[in-house]
């Protein structure tokens, strides 16, 4: 519904005067270029995608990183299953795997997509998906170039600190990590 905007930006231009289109114009060229760029260099087809289900709430997505992935220690994708849903793309935190040159992502059961995946994923399987990304989280800020860390995470937003975990076991930073839960 949110992208009815766009469509009322576009019928503005056509009936405003000249100086909407460089209020709405510019910023929509802008964004429509993003969108572009998004779908021609940074959306990859994994063809063989691991699920694998933990318990009843959630489960793991492990691929091979596509070349361009990059190496991004703490960073977001967006996912697409077309055996779930062919419209609907899914911000998960992705971090490093045990595999080399592999990523990681974990899902958690919240909604009816992640409902559907899970009904889907009763065993372990592969199964093709779409990726795009790599997004820097704000886990990627020059802050954390810092001696003394503290991170907060709740829920399954625990997931970046995976990464950080990682990232600073072998250093002499110092890495304090708060993880709120809920009490059931």
């Amino acid at each position: 519904l949110h992208y009815l905007s766009i469509l009322w930006a576009v019928a503005l231009m056509c009936h405003a005067p000249q100086r909407i289109f460089w209020m709405i114009g510019v910023p929509l060229f802008i964004y429509a270029a993003d969108k572009l760029v998004e779908g021609m260099f940074k959306t990859h087809l994994i063809e063989n995608c691991h699920f694998q289900r933990l318990g009843e709430t959630s489960c793991i997505v492990e691929f091979e990183n596509p070349s361009g992935f990059g190496k991004q220690n703490s960073a977001y994708v967006y996912l697409m299953l077309p055996w779930v849903n062919k419209y609907q793309y899914h911000a998960f935190t992705v971090f490093p795997s045990s595999k080399p040159n592999h990523s990681t992502c974990c899902i958690y059961k919240t909604g009816d997509w992640t409902g559907e995946l899970l009904r889907n994923i009763t065993v372990p399987a592969h199964k093709p998906a779409f990726v795009v990304g790599p997004y820097l989280s704000p886990f990627s800020s020059p802050a954390m170039d810092s001696e003394n860390l503290v991170a907060v995470a709740s829920g399954i937003g625990v997931t970046p600190a995976f990464s950080l975990i990682r990232q600073y076991s072998l250093t002499s930073r110092r890495l304090n990590l708060v993880w709120i839960c809920r009490d059931p």
